[in-house]
């Protein structure tokens, strides 16, 4: 089992383990791999632990973050905890007084978190999307009205 620790600037590591603490990488692809104030472009990983840290694109069977940032979260069991994250797409997903952006689920448990849209067969927690279903529908509504204007009058002033 090979271990990676040592700070690499855009570097792309892989390794059956990475321990990554107050560097950055570009790539990660690994069995195991734990983050402490540090971060990655992309990471592939079985199992990802992350602790005031962030990662641009994260795919792993395992997340666990905690005051840190994701922008794409991809995972069959995600655990947030005072972190924000920007697309969640999880089978299991607990966050705890975390903010989410586009949150999709099989099961969402959410305590003191908020979302913008959250689609999940099954949610616990008192949770209060910015979006729901209908709010997602008119405001997809309201903005292809605004789109289809601009773009009419865009074609009404070149003819001109």
């Amino acid at each position: 089992m090979s271990e990676q620790s040592r700070p690499y600037e855009s570097a792309e590591v892989e390794a059956d383990v990475v321990n990554l603490e107050g560097a950055t990488l570009g790539t990660v692809e690994a069995d195991v791999v734990h983050i402490r104030q540090g971060g990655a472009d992309r990471i592939n990983a079985t199992s990802v632990q992350m602790q005031q840290g962030g990662a641009f694109m994260i795919q792993a069977e395992e997340i666990d973050i905690h005051k840190s940032v994701s922008a794409v979260s991809n995972a069959g069991s995600m655990t947030m905890d005072a972190s924000s994250a920007g697309t969640v797409l999880a089978e299991d997903l607990y966050a705890g007084n975390s903010r989410l952006g586009l949150t999709i689920a099989g099961r969402a448990r959410l305590e003191n978190s908020s979302t913008v849209v959250l689609l999940a067969r099954e949610v616990e927690g008192n949770v209060e999307p910015i979006l729901d279903a209908r709010g997602a529908l008119l405001a997809g509504i309201a903005s292809g009205i605004v789109v289809g204007s601009m773009l009419l009058l865009g074609n009404l002033i070149r003819r001109r």
